[in-house]
């Protein structure tokens, strides 16, 4: 059976006591006022951006105008150069003026007459006497060096002979052949400087040749016996 209703001009058919879904009650819209608010607040604070924009170029502009344009000074009407009421322009104290010595005796035309007072001569300063040079001492006598071993070699001269031992410490320490041979120095007479020779026994004239070899491809200077 079809249950019929009457709502207003119009009958509803329906069963169970159900409404159509098209006459539900419509929800009301979620209030958007905060979003609205924010929108326009940011409209706002754009246009306030750019009229400050505008103003400010408005103002460059107008100052660049006021600044950049030239302006003519006139010049004033009444002559730039006057001359002085009185000859020779400002007078200065002192300057020209002879009254002074004048007043006290002198004459300002004088002259000063170089025979009124007759010339001395200067008299000459002796010379200091010089002290007379003191005697040349005696050099030190210099050895005569005893004549080189069979097997010795020459491993340089020295101006002292701390320098020829320290000399070599330094080669002893760096060659394993040369630190077992006794070491000589020597000192003899070169012109007017005395020099010490260095020496090392190499035991026999083979031996020392071969020495030398060695120490001369390592850079290092050595004379072997005869030379």
């Amino acid at each position: 059976m079809v249950d019929t209703r009457r709502v207003g001009p119009r009958a509803i058919r329906g069963g169970g006591g159900e409404r159509p879904s098209w006459l539900a009650a419509a929800e009301a819209p979620a209030d958007d006022a905060p979003g609205r608010n924010r929108l326009l607040g940011a409209l706002f604070a754009a246009l306030l951006l750019l009229a400050a924009a505008v103003g400010l170029g408005w103002w460059l502009s107008s100052r660049s105008d006021d600044d950049g344009g030239g302006r003519l000074i006139a010049a004033p009407a009444a002559p730039y150069r006057v001359p002085a009421p009185e000859a020779g322009g400002m007078a200065i104290e002192g300057r020209g003026d002879t009254a002074y010595p004048a007043s006290e005796g002198a004459d300002p035309c004088g002259r000063i007459d170089l025979a009124a007072v007759p010339e001395e001569p200067v008299a000459a300063h002796p010379a200091p006497e010089q002290a007379p040079p003191a005697p040349a001492g005696d050099a030190p006598p210099v050895p005569t060096p005893a004549p080189a071993a069979p097997g010795a070699v020459q491993l340089g001269a020295f101006p002292s002979e701390a320098a020829a031992n320290r000399a070599w410490e330094s080669l002893s320490g760096r060659f394993a052949a040369l630190a077992p041979l006794a070491k000589e120095v020597q000192p003899y007479r070169d012109g007017d400087r005395t020099l010490y020779r260095l020496r090392a026994d190499a035991g026999s004239g083979e031996a020392a040749r071969a020495l030398c070899a060695s120490l001369r491809v390592a850079g290092e200077r050595c004379a072997p016996p005869g030379h």
